[in-house]
């Protein structure tokens, strides 16, 4: 910022001051002004996430010399962008893709905007735990839930597991979501076993076979 007072009298000033308290430096003095001469004072002042989350900055430079004890005031108001935005990642599971197996999740949202998001929510139904809560989430800043599925059966059978995990905030109300899909291997095997009868190799005996099948795949088979 650079704040200039000028001396729009028809006297000589002395003792004139400047100060803003927003910068650094926050005075400036000018012994002696003559008219129609300026005083200046040039400072900076660093942007804080504060500032970014009100949408503005305000700050008032006040001047004053030996002649004029009733400071002068100027007041400046600087818009600042606000952008609310969320990210959600949702890699691959950890984990064997078989029935009874667990699975683990790792969902982290990111704080894309330039805002601090408040009351940011992961939420995937399939996972337990099923939802995670961060009360304020800086620009940069993540959150992250991580839950575990226990596959099925079921889910082997079909062949692919679908699940949607979503996150909000109060600032980004549309849920972001993420989807992942995993595929299972299916395979579909027999096998046969026929061990020997039991009972007396004999005529008029009774022989006695017990035949097993079984699954060794992966797949729930029929008929």
């Amino acid at each position: 910022y650079t704040v200039t007072v000028t001396n729009t009298g028809d006297t000589t000033q002395t003792g004139v001051v400047i100060t803003d308290t927003l910068l650094s430096p926050q005075n400036a003095i000018c012994d002696t002004l003559l008219q129609g001469n300026a005083c200046t004072l040039t400072g900076s002042y660093s942007v804080t996430q504060a500032d970014v989350d009100a949408g503005q900055i305000i700050n008032i430079a006040i001047a004053a010399s030996d002649q004029i004890t009733t400071a002068v005031m100027v007041s400046r108001t600087t818009t600042l962008t606000q952008t609310a935005s969320l990210t959600l990642d949702k890699p691959a599971p950890v984990g064997t893709l078989a029935a009874g197996e667990t699975l683990t999740y790792t969902l982290t949202a990111e704080n894309t905007g330039t805002l601090t998001q408040h009351a940011v929510t992961l939420s995937d139904p399939l996972l337990t735990p099923d939802t995670t809560a961060c009360a304020s989430l800086a620009p940069g800043g993540t959150c992250v839930l991580t839950g575990t599925y226990l596959v099925t059966q079921a889910d082997v059978d079909a062949g692919i597991l679908t699940n949607a995990a979503s996150v909000t905030s109060t600032e980004v109300t549309a849920p972001v979501t993420a989807t992942r899909t995993v595929t299972f291997t299916q395979s579909a095997s027999l096998t046969l076993a026929k061990p020997a009868p039991a009972g007396t190799l004999a005529a008029g005996e009774t022989l006695t076979y017990t035949l097993t099948a079984e699954n060794t795949g992966t797949l729930t088979q029929h008929t």
